[in-house]
């Protein structure tokens, strides 16, 4: 909810600048992966950042760990994937909603 919530709100800020972007001749498929990329590139640094935080701390928990390898591949790769879907799902709506914008409309608004 807090990427979605941003994401929407910085895509109301600029909407004056999406509909100018779309008037000038922007394809809505070029402002759809230019919402989508501000709102999964901070997804992606934090997610690298968890990823090295986490496995940098396996040492400190790897007595809690039952039946799995402190290092698992697999647990680390599911974990990404699983955030990289949630965070591209709560920049879809927002981001199809920009490409969406009527230029005129987003122009008068201000």
């Amino acid at each position: 909810m807090g990427l979605f919530g941003v994401l929407s709100y910085l895509v109301a800020q600029r909407t004056s600048e999406i509909g100018i972007r779309i008037a000038l001749g922007a394809q809505r498929e070029q402002v759809l992966r230019l919402i989508l990329s501000d709102g999964l590139r901070p997804a992606l640094v934090g997610l690298a950042l968890g990823l090295c935080i986490s496995a940098a701390l396996t040492r400190k928990l790897q007595s809690q760990l039952y039946g799995t390898h402190p290092l698992d591949p697999a647990v680390f790769g599911l974990v990404a994937i699983v955030l990289l879907l949630v965070a591209a799902a709560a920049c879809t709506f927002p981001a199809w909603r920009a490409s969406r914008l009527d230029p005129v409309k987003a122009l008068r608004m201000e």
